[in-house]
């Protein structure tokens, strides 16, 4: 059973590739392996090739369930097993084929192809994809005749009609391109990939209007088709539609971001809208598929300069001027930021010597400030002892003067005692006195008698 088409990757860098680029066309589905994604169908895979290791079919059903899974580099160690254990089945070189295709691997695809058509010449499906890979791998002749021979086995497929009209667009054969083209579309009116082809070739022969027709006739099916968006923005692109052409350009980004061309023109819209760190990212994004691609180190080197990342703007701006020396602008913008830096330098040295006689002078009034302090520590020590020395003496004076005040008052006690004493002795002589004077009178005055 056949899968659905994957997209084709038509578009042309700036509709100046003459090359087919194959990374999102067509991819022929291997045999429908659903009953073989369930974990207990692995599980019994695994059992069977640890029973049977010589077995190259159980390896291929392993490689398949490998590939649903898109577990590509699994599914390649198991199907080159099957191949090492029976080479002479075409599946499992269409299987290899497939999985070089997802890798982006096409001279080895084709390779595998062309191995697998040998084994089975009249497989319709290998056919069709060997004529994809010859295209691809701009084998134009061979691919034609390889398309001519799938045609005599399913004249009704729109798939043939497609890979042929992409095929004589290659050789720049637009007659033969737009009726192949239309002939898949009248097969498949949902055919968005050749919508695509054909938006692709309008656009690439400055029809602008005519592109952005078909590229939303097969939006209508697939609304996130990369390519789709993405010619449908080179068309408005070409129309001088800025923001129409940015909307699509946004929409292809979000899809694919490998497509860089839609991300390099984003970034240039985003950044005349004045939103760096955006336009930034889209503009890194392209750097990142294309290192030379239109004038992406220039804008990006702007964006950096605007959001003052200075060192980065002056590196990118420096690669941009390299890569086209006659750019006034980049040379313009590369030596402003320059001689910026180069201010800037200067103004931090000014900065600087400012800041060290700055610091000197501080360091100096510091020091001034310490030793003043430390001179008033001094003098306030000095002083406190000098204080704290008189009030000593003035205690030593005061309890000296308690001393002299206690002697003198001792010696007052003393002396009144005495004197006490003494006035006491004097009474004592006086009255003995005149106790004695008195009989001394009686004495006398009984002599008398």
């Amino acid at each position: 059973m056949l899968k659905r088409l994957l997209i084709i990757v038509m578009a042309s860098t700036l509709w100046a590739c003459d090359r087919y680029v194959r990374e999102n066309d067509t991819v022929y589905d291997v045999p429908d392996t659903d009953n073989y994604l369930s974990g207990a169908s692995f599980r019994a895979l695994n059992d069977a090739i640890e029973n049977y290791p010589k077995s190259a079919e159980n390896y291929y059903k392993r490689a398949l369930f490998h590939y649903r899974k898109d577990n590509y580099d699994k599914t390649f160690d198991d199907v080159q097993s099957a191949i090492k254990a029976d080479n002479q089945q075409a599946k499992y070189y269409f299987l290899l084929s497939q999985v070089y295709r997802q890798n982006k691997e096409f001279k080895k695809a084709l390779s595998a192809i062309l191995h697998a058509r040998k084994l089975a010449p009249k497989n319709p499906e290998t056919l069709i994809q060997s004529g994809e890979l010859l295209l691809i791998n701009q084998k134009f002749d061979a691919s034609g005749k390889t398309l001519n021979l799938a045609t005599q086995m399913l004249p009704k497929d729109p798939r043939i009609d497609f890979i042929k009209g992409n095929l004589a667009l290659e050789k720049q054969d637009t007659a033969n391109a737009k009726r192949f083209l239309f002939r898949a579309i009248r097969k498949r009116p949902d055919y968005a990939n050749a919508y695509n082809s054909l938006a692709t070739l309008f656009n690439r022969y400055d029809m602008p209007k005519t592109a952005i027709k078909y590229a939303s006739k097969g939006l209508e099916y697939e609304p996130e088709h990369d390519y789709l968006n993405y010619n449908k923005a080179e068309a408005y692109r070409q129309r001088r539609k800025v923001d129409s052409a940015r909307v699509f350009y946004k929409k292809t980004y979000q899809t694919n971001p490998e497509i860089y061309q839609a991300s390099y023109y984003l970034g240039r819209y985003t950044f005349d809208l004045g939103k760096y760190k955006e336009a930034q990212e889209y503009l890194e994004n392209t750097l990142k598929y294309n290192r030379k691609f239109e004038r992406t180190h220039y804008y990006l080197g702007l964006c950096y300069t605007y959001q003052n990342l200075d060192q980065k703007a002056l590196k990118t701006l420096k690669t941009a001027m390299e890569q086209d020396p006659n750019h006034i602008a980049s040379r313009d913008a590369y030596w402003g930021i320059r001689n910026k830096i180069k201010l800037e330098e200067l103004r931090r040295r000014e900065d600087s010597i400012r800041q060290a006689y700055y610091e000197q002078e501080q360091e100096y009034l510091r020091k001034l400030r310490e030793k003043e302090k430390k001179r008033q520590e001094a003098y306030k020590k000095m002083l406190q002892e000098q204080q704290e020395r008189v009030k000593k003496q003035q205690e030593e004076y005061q309890r000296k003067l308690k001393e002299q005040q206690d002697r003198i008052k001792k010696q007052q006690e003393e002396y009144r005692r005495k004197l006490k004493e003494q006035q006491e002795q004097i009474k004592k002589r006086q009255q003995e006195y005149l106790r004695k004077l008195k009989e001394q009178q009686e004495k006398k005055k009984n002599g008398g008698e």
